[in-house]
């Protein structure tokens, strides 16, 4: 939702603000929107992005830094794809079972 209004600059000034917890919660909310921002953004801002890192605690699969996942839907391709390619084939089959009652 932050990623829609567009809070990125917004949050970029407050980091200015000398105060080490509103600075913490600042680099937190860009913390959660940096893989929704893009490569551009990730290569420009890069001191944002080792603030971040340093002064916020990580998880083990915190993937903020990538933002591979997000735009790629690969991974679903071949499900989506089989899917496909049955609906057609259950769909040439009611059509021949129909025009084979057509002909009877």
């Amino acid at each position: 939702m932050l990623v829609v209004f567009k809070s990125t600059p917004i949050l970029q000034k407050t980091l200015k603000v000398r105060h080490a917890m509103f600075q913490l919660y600042a680099l937190k909310l860009l913390k959660m929107q940096t893989k929704y921002l893009g490569r551009q953004w990730r290569k420009s801002h890069m001191k944002i992005l080792t603030s971040i890192y340093t002064q916020v605690r990580h998880r083990l699969n915190d993937d903020w830094a990538y933002g591979n996942g997000i735009n790629d839907f690969s991974f679903l391709y071949f499900q989506h794809l089989q899917q496909l390619e049955s609906l057609f084939q259950m769909s040439i089959l009611i059509l021949w079972i129909f025009k084979q009652k057509k002909v009877n």
